[in-house]
């Protein structure tokens, strides 16, 4: 009696079909897209736009300040603070990171940017984003950690997150 060839590519199917998994995906395209990242909470303005594009790579678009006196300030940036500096804890020998031009999602809505910093090393910067009951526009933004490291902090002013969709991000001009 001949055998029947269905058991052999039943068996060989489910096997293939084990190896290939789902996994998430690296680039949620809830967040791709043109962000503005502001400081509106204060006397003064600034704001970056970047555009998180699909492929993981970052571009810086544009950057305004009406507050800070540096041609080079960009709102992407966290700190390690140091609790003996004056008002954010920020000193100028601490190592800051400024967003780099890499990206991934790890969640729904976390995300992790490759962040270049002061002190040469290359770092990730892991952050949860919540949309905020406050405006609906906007999200909440806790920074989870930087590379190994929790405790980071946004320096200078709170920070705030919109993702230019409908609107095109507009940036105020002196």
């Amino acid at each position: 009696m001949g055998r029947r060839p269905f058991p052999i590519l039943l068996a060989t199917f489910f096997v293939a079909g084990c190896a290939v998994v789902e996994s998430p995906k690296a680039h949620d395209e809830a967040f791709v897209g043109r962000w503005i990242i502001d400081q509106p909470f204060h006397a003064l303005y600034e704001a970056s736009v970047y555009d998180f594009k699909p492929d993981g790579t970052i571009e810086l678009i544009e950057s305004v300040t009406l507050g800070v006196d540096s041609v080079d300030f960009v709102t992407g940036t966290v700190a390690r603070p140091n609790h003996d500096c004056p008002l954010d804890g920020v000193c100028s020998g601490d190592p800051t990171c400024r967003f780099g031009d890499q990206w991934r999602s790890l969640s729904e809505r976390r995300l992790a940017i490759q962040g270049n910093c002061t002190d040469g090393i290359s770092r990730e910067i892991v952050l949860d984003l919540t949309a905020s009951t406050a405006w609906q526009e906007t999200f909440d933004v806790d920074i989870i950690r930087v590379g190994d490291e929790a405790g980071w902090i946004h320096p200078g002013f709170n920070w705030s997150w919109r993702k230019c969709e409908l609107e095109p991000c507009v940036l105020f001009r002196e």
